[in-house]
């Protein structure tokens, strides 16, 4: 089970919380001493279990982030990749030659 009580990092200097986070603030304070319970007040085992969570997630995201294309890659949805490609003449016999090169 996964317990969220940060934002992801998004490389961004993060400082003093905007008014509109207060409320967040809260709910996240809140949150955490639920999970301090549940370790029977254990704050060792809840910085493990937050620094392991921490670690997965960022994991996961390398794991994801490597599956993206490269940027400027074109990519095609099913419909545009089954569409049948149109040759010329021109590209058709230059096929045709570097086939029987084969």
């Amino acid at each position: 089970m996964f317990l969220r009580f940060f934002s992801p990092d998004d490389g961004a200097p993060q400082g003093g919380a905007p008014a509109s986070d207060l409320a967040s603030q809260g709910e996240a304070l809140a949150g955490l001493q639920r999970l301090l319970e549940r370790q029977g007040g254990d704050s060792g085992r809840v910085a493990e279990l937050l620094y392991r969570e921490n670690y997965e997630l960022r994991e996961r995201a390398r794991q994801l982030s490597e599956r993206l294309p490269a940027q400027g890659a074109v990519v095609l949805d099913a419909a545009r990749a089954i569409q049948p490609i149109l040759l010329s003449d021109e590209d058709v016999a230059a096929l045709v030659a570097f086939l029987l090169c084969l």
